[in-house]
């Protein structure tokens, strides 16, 4: 009877030990490069916003020097495929609302190929640099506003006094 006893003992605890080894975690994903998967299981690393850096002036040569920067959940500055559209306003000096009517919108700048991407890209500023054609009139100020149309349907708008 005690060897019964022991045998069933020992039949449980191996039986015991078998259902709860270690398996593979649930988290374990596989990097396969830039698909609709992946960036599914980082969402936290998508465009959530964006902004005009101050770096942004009007140059000698009529054009307008327009740094933008997209950012994440974790406001850190990133790289990825948007279709940006800029507009041009005057600016209403003491105004509940200061953007006033406007004055230019350039065709949209499609970023979404890789070559195109890389173009416009800074890595050492982490931002995006656009050249865009404007002659300023002198003593007006102007809003400059970015739109960036992002995959999966997402519109990021920021916006710039210009002086």
């Amino acid at each position: 009877m005690k060897k019964l006893k022991f045998l069933i003992s020992t039949l449980l605890v191996l039986l015991l030990m078998l259902f709860t080894a270690c398996e593979p975690g649930v988290n374990t994903l596989k990097l396969s490069g830039n698909t609709k998967e992946t960036q599914k299981s980082y969402p936290g690393y998508e465009p959530t916003s964006t902004q005009i850096l101050p770096l942004t002036e009007f140059t000698d040569d009529s054009k307008i020097n327009v740094f933008v920067s997209l950012e994440d959940n974790f406001a850190s500055a990133l790289k990825a495929p948007a279709v940006f559209r800029f507009e041009l306003y005057n600016r209403l000096p003491r105004s509940a609302d200061p953007k006033g009517a406007r004055v230019n919108i350039w065709p949209d700048i499609n970023l979404t190929d890789v070559k195109n991407n890389n173009e416009h890209w800074k890595d050492f500023l982490r931002a995006y640099e656009f050249n865009i054609n404007f002659q300023p009139d002198k003593d007006r100020h102007y809003i400059l506003q970015v739109t960036a149309f992002c995959e999966g349907g997402k519109r990021l708008t920021a916006e710039y006094v210009l002086k």
